[in-house]
């Protein structure tokens, strides 16, 4: 499985775009679109909890190479 995109909504769901290696062909692939609803973080644990993991993961991501590439941290 191939993440493509990972997007956050301002109705609290998650959007993820994604394509899957056993699909591929010569001729090309399929994308998939999938959307996790606050409905489903709020109704199934697991799905909050990841959600909830998933967005806390990519702010850290997102600080640390800002400051990465500002030169604060270190590049090891």
């Amino acid at each position: 499985m191939n993440i493509v995109g990972i997007r956050f909504l301002d109705d609290g769901g998650i959007n993820i775009e994604w394509s899957d290696d056993s699909e591929h062909t010569p001729e090309g692939g399929t994308a998939h679109s999938t959307y996790i609803s606050m409905f489903g973080r709020q109704t199934y644990q697991h799905v909050g909890t990841y959600a909830e993991e998933l967005k806390q993961d990519a702010e850290e991501l997102l600080a640390w190479f800002i400051k990465y590439k500002k030169g604060i941290v270190p590049g090891s």
